[in-house]
């Protein structure tokens, strides 16, 4: 039996590894040989700034592995909140590698393109120097090396722009269901990368699978920026009443700085066997998922025209 605990169970990225980990026949073999037992506690059960509490859960169930899904996330809130965001992104991924050390279990922790400050206009590896721009970057790059520190085997793997799962992204409306003649805002004034939960988790267990350590990127290949995505997005949904205009952070009323190119290199995980698709093909996974969800709905009925800005 492979027991798997997850922190932020009720988040996004949480509600999707347990999802994928509680399917029929889930493996993590050959790193982790057997039937899966996947534990996944929210923050009323488990708070990650608590240290004593997360020793005592550990060491209750002995995890063989913990996935570190939880985090202050709200970028913007962090640079009026800076206490509160270290406190979870830093001092909590310093007592998830040390409770995980202790009972020799492998922490996974999570992190950020934002570490990054744009300088090198180019794709960034593993290797290179980080340099954040906002407080969120601080505290998720704090988080990074407290776990090293703490945690001689740990697993970090950064992303970029996620969606698709539950609570905010910046391709929620979409999934919610568009309005008639809805008017939709998106960021042009950064380029990243648009990657699909479903196949971020699939990097995430592969590299767990073949017994990876150290720190990788995984998203979806290829870049843009969110007004390009959000537009392509549209396009492929069929909905041609709506409207997709271009916004720039700074009048979007987001106070945290980004960098303007943070596009990640992943080579390093390529080189294990494992390639991630364009982020187009996962766009269009994502839309036939959301048509599922949604059902087929008649749109044709026009109304006054709904904005709606992007989601922080």
């Amino acid at each position: 039996m492979v027991r798997v605990l997850i922190t932020g169970g009720r988040g996004g990225l949480g509600r999707a590894l347990l999802a994928r980990l509680s399917q029929p026949g889930a493996s993590l073999a050959p790193s982790f040989e057997g039937p899966i037992e996947p534990l996944a506690f929210g923050r009323e059960m488990l708070d990650i700034a608590r240290r004593e509490e997360v020793a005592r859960q550990v060491t209750e169930h002995r995890p063989d592995i913990v996935f570190n899904t939880a985090g202050f996330t709200h970028i913007d809130l962090a640079e009026t909140h800076q206490w509160e965001a270290f406190l979870a992104n830093r001092d909590g991924s310093e007592h998830v590698a040390r409770a995980a050390a202790s009972v020799g279990a492998l922490p996974v922790a999570f992190s950020t393109d934002l570490i990054f400050d744009g300088a090198k206009k180019t794709m960034y590896t593993e290797e290179d120097p980080p340099n954040p721009l906002s407080v969120y970057g601080d505290t998720k790059l704090a988080g990074e090396l407290v776990m090293m520190s703490h945690a001689k085997r740990h697993l970090i793997v950064r992303t970029g722009w996620l969606f698709g799962h539950q609570g905010k992204h910046f391709l929620r409306a979409v999934q919610d269901g568009l309005a008639p003649n809805e008017l939709l805002f998106g960021y042009e004034d950064q380029v990243a990368q648009p990657t699909y939960i479903d196949d971020f988790v699939e990097a995430v267990l592969h590299l767990v699978a073949r017994g990876a350590t150290g720190t990788y990127h995984a998203a979806n290949s290829g870049s843009c920026t969110q007004h390009d995505a959000l537009r392509e997005c549209v396009e492929l949904s069929g909905k041609r009443d709506i409207e997709v205009r271009p916004i720039r952070h700074s009048i979007g009323g987001r106070q945290a700085m980004r960098p303007s190119m943070s596009v990640l290199d992943c080579a390093k995980l390529e080189a294990t066997g494992h390639k991630m698709r364009a982020w187009r093909d996962g766009m269009s996974s994502f839309l036939k998922r959301v048509e599922r969800e949604l059902g087929l709905i008649d749109h044709t009925a026009a109304s006054t025209k709904t904005q709606r800005l992007p989601t922080p």
